[in-house]
């Protein structure tokens, strides 16, 4: 007999507290076998052109998906993927080892992801 397959995905653009009660219902669904593998997929381009023409806000929709998503799900998850000896993958863009003016919330975001992939290695 095999063990049941679970496939989730999270959107890590939808707002907080949506997302904490989904947490919840999963990490009650997997507490006693733990969990396998997190793919951190997600990412918005959000608003491109020249730096003077960007606001703060244009680099806080960036960011609050594309590193403190991947950084929310990840925390959430890491005692179930330690349980089971899970793996993590979290998918990235060449914007994070090169950055383009006119894409500077991106490339900044995915520098983001780079270095936290980096440090929890």
């Amino acid at each position: 007999m095999t063990s049941p397959i679970y496939i989730i995905v999270i959107l890590s653009h939808v707002n907080a507290a949506l997302r904490r009660h989904s947490f919840i219902e999963i990490f009650v669904t997997l507490l006693y076998k733990g969990l396998w593998g997190l793919l951190n997929n997600a990412g918005i381009s959000g608003y491109k052109g020249p730096v003077e023409w960007l606001i703060r806000d244009d680099y806080k929709t960036v960011l609050n998906v594309n590193l403190h998503g991947l950084i929310d799900v990840t925390v959430t998850f890491l005692p179930l993927l330690k349980k089971a000896k899970g793996r993590i993958v979290n998918m990235s863009s060449v914007y994070g080892r090169i950055a383009v003016a006119e894409a500077a919330p991106y490339a900044i975001s995915k520098h983001g992801v780079e270095a936290y992939s980096d440090s929890i290695r």
